[in-house]
């Protein structure tokens, strides 16, 4: 897309032509249903963070959620990201420049995409190895920038899932703290696609207990938070002490997958 071409969409979005009743009901729902969980559970709505899921959303859209409020947006794909992340800052920038957006990678990263994602992304969400650990240290380090990191654990333990095993996730955690250009948030997970309520939330609660249990052995790293909820579960996982939830059709309903995406 031409330059001239986003100054004019740009145009659209700012004045408002682009933010449907739709989307605005969705993200006032969903921040009620956040705050409302909080409540129940004793906490502070302030302290959970929501990530607007914006694969295979278009710029469009993003900036449209943007101007209602929303700050954090998370993509899967690197590929995906490269072009629409230009598009989308520079709308923002054209718009004030002001609040930044905060780009999260939250699938799983190919080693061969490591510098590119670095560039890109202010979170990431799916490091889930050692090695990874070490190549995304090194990739920011060369560029003077600190990456902030969720270790991933398969918490459900199912086959098919990326993430580390419980047994390793201390270890791989500490290889995010020995790096000066990283910084660990805590631990990211995927719940089990179930109907079963139970096995959801045992696989939350098991992320939490391991939080816990590494905050105790090592309270030098400070608090560290909960990556954990999309979209179908993540009043549970708010319940089960989420600090960030990763919400895709519940904000901009559901996805055409109609395009074409590259791989990650």
């Amino acid at each position: 897309m031409l330059r001239s071409e986003l100054y004019f969409l740009a145009s659209g979005v700012i004045d408002g032509g682009l933010v449907s009743d739709s989307l605005q009901s969705r993200l006032i729902d969903l921040r009620s249903r956040i705050s409302s969980t909080a409540k129940e559970q004793g906490r502070n709505s302030a302290e959970i963070i929501l990530i607007g899921v914006s694969k295979t959303r278009t710029a469009e859209e993003i900036v449209a959620a943007y101007q209602l409020g929303l700050s954090d947006f998370g993509e899967n794909r690197v590929q995906e990201a490269f072009v629409k992340c230009a598009e989308v800052n520079l709308l923002i920038g054209i718009e004030s420049g002001i609040r930044k957006i905060c780009w999260h990678l939250i699938g799983h990263l190919q080693s061969n995409k490591v510098n590119r994602a670095v560039e890109l992304f202010e979170v990431i969400h799916s490091i889930d190895t050692v090695d990874l650990a070490r190549r995304v240290g090194e990739a920011a380090g060369s560029i003077g920038k600190v990456v902030n990191c969720y270790v991933q654990v398969n918490a459900s333990e199912e086959a098919t899932k990326s993430g580390t095993s419980f047994a390793e996730a201390e270890y791989v955690a500490s290889s995010i703290v020995a790096q000066n250009s990283l910084r660990l948030l805590g631990f990211m997970t995927i719940g089990p696609l179930t109907d079963d309520v139970t096995a959801v939330e045992d696989s939350f609660k098991r992320l939490q207990d391991l939080r816990d249990s590494i905050e105790k052995i090592h309270p030098d790293w400070g608090k560290l938070g909960l990556s954990m909820g999309m979209s179908n579960d993540f009043e549970l996982a708010i319940a089960c002490g989420s600090t960030t939830v990763r919400v895709g059709s519940a904000l901009f309903g559901e996805r055409d997958y109609s395009q074409g995406f590259g791989s990650a």
